[in-house]
């Protein structure tokens, strides 16, 4: 999350969100894909992720 990575760093070395840091209690509950016309990806087989592809 960028805005944990944000904080490690030196001043001036990161771009903080406009509106400021982000609350200590945010976090994420889910990932949802979506195909480049903005539907949901929905019953897809399990597949392996490579990094490098």
């Amino acid at each position: 999350w960028p805005g944990a990575y944000c904080t490690q760093m030196k001043p001036g070395r990161c771009c903080m969100p406009s509106t400021g840091a982000p609350a200590e209690d945010f976090y994420v509950s889910t990932m949802a894909t979506y195909t480049n016309d903005g539907k949901e990806v929905k019953k897809c087989s399990s597949s392996n992720f490579y990094i490098n592809e």
